[in-house]
């Protein structure tokens, strides 16, 4: 299990679920989304929170070099903040359908 993971977009359905996943596999959790200034993901930050999931605006802010690594998906433009951020650190940036597959491939799923 990765140490310390970013997901990029968190309040999105996949992002968010798979970043519940892993905090309640225990694993260290942050993320971002650039839609926390408009309200909108309200219900899914605080229930990502409940978690100990610690939600960030998309400025690049959420990332240091304790993160082991960085989860985006194909919506995340290679200007956004985050991703670029991850990349000067030397974060490894990993797509969203290889963090699921890992995830999945750990435990027993239906």
């Amino acid at each position: 299990m990765a140490d310390a993971v970013h997901y990029v977009g968190v309040c999105g359905s996949g992002m968010s679920a798979l970043a519940q996943h892993r905090a309640l596999a225990g694993g260290a959790v942050t993320g971002s989304d650039r839609l926390l200034d408009r309200g909108e993901t309200a219900e899914t930050r605080k229930a990502l929170e409940a978690l100990g999931v610690k939600v960030y605006a998309q400025d690049g802010s959420g990332l240091s070099a304790g993160t082991s690594e960085c989860v985006v998906s194909t919506a995340i433009e290679a200007d956004n903040p985050d991703l670029v951020r991850a990349k000067a650190l030397g974060v490894p940036v990993l797509h969203r359908a290889d963090a699921l597959a890992r995830e999945v491939s750990a435990t027993d799923c239906v």
